[in-house]
């Protein structure tokens, strides 16, 4: 890729798949615990015949995708009418419609590349250098386990033997979207091991990189923990002030590392 010499501004739509279709519940979220032993029947007794489903509908028929997909896209052009010279970034993760990235790509908006939910056949993380140029490859979100984080979660099942076999293939399949197919997992998360992802990522065919602070610096802090209620949900902040982050060696040389591999993957203006 040449030289960015632009300042990008990224406007990101979160959960995109909502402006195509969404599933709805006919009760508010406080009644659930009501809901769940009921059946069916049971439910739709309470609701008045309602029960949760897609709206405005199902993709079970020809008519509904194309309906879904029309409304997606109607609701798109106006958030690319309105976005000026900003950047929209789509989160097209989950369960997918097979029509969504034909839309997006039809709009020219970049969907998002994580390695870890974008897998070969064989479970082996899809090669960043065939990644669609028309996306946003990132390590994790703000929804997921930081790399350090997975890194020491994998080991920690394996010392509690929970699928052990499992989370070493898991190791295996880091290292190896790292480049270091030929090395042995280590128990800990290396500046070796770390470095090594950061440059799959920067290096990778997508048009736009992008990496948390955490996973810049390479630490296992997480911001949110999707389908949990926890007063540490969207609260963490870094230990270290932006004055601090200047005086801390060890910061400064994660940095330093992130600017040399953003550089000769031609993601900055040299």
């Amino acid at each position: 890729m040449g030289n960015i010499q632009k300042v990008f501004h990224l406007y990101r739509i979160d959960h995109v798949l909502g402006f195509f279709r969404i599933y709805s519940f006919p009760w508010t979220p406080d009644r659930n615990a009501e809901f769940l032993p009921l059946t069916e029947t049971e439910a739709a007794d309470r609701t008045g015949g309602r029960l949760p489903g897609f709206k405005q509908f199902a993709d079970d028929t020809h008519e509904h995708k194309h309906a879904n997909q029309m409304q997606g896209e109607e609701l798109l052009r106006v958030v690319l009418e309105g976005s000026g010279e900003t950047t929209v970034v789509a989160e097209d993760l989950g369960c997918v419609p097979e029509y969504i990235a034909p839309t997006l790509e039809k709009l020219g908006i970049p969907g998002f590349r994580i390695p870890m939910l974008f897998r070969n056949h064989d479970g082996s993380y899809a090669d960043p250098k065939h990644y669609p140029l028309l996306s946003l490859a990132q390590p994790a979100t703000h929804d997921h386990t930081p790399l350090a984080a997975m890194w020491q979660e994998c080991w920690d099942n394996i010392d509690a033997g929970k699928d052990a076999d499992g989370n070493r293939r898991e190791l295996r399949h880091m290292m190896d979207f790292a480049g270091l197919r030929h090395e042995e997992p280590p128990r800990e998360f290396t500046d070796r091991l770390h470095e090594a992802f950061t440059r799959a990522v920067l290096e990778s065919n997508s048009w736009l990189a992008v990496l948390q602070i955490t996973d810049v610096f390479g630490q296992s802090e997480r911001f949110n923990t999707p389908g949990s209620v926890s007063g540490a949900n969207w609260s963490h902040r870094l230990t270290p002030t932006v004055k601090q982050l200047d005086k801390n060696p060890a910061l400064l040389a994660k940095t330093e590392m992130f600017r040399r591999r953003a550089a000769e993957a031609g993601r900055v203006a040299r």
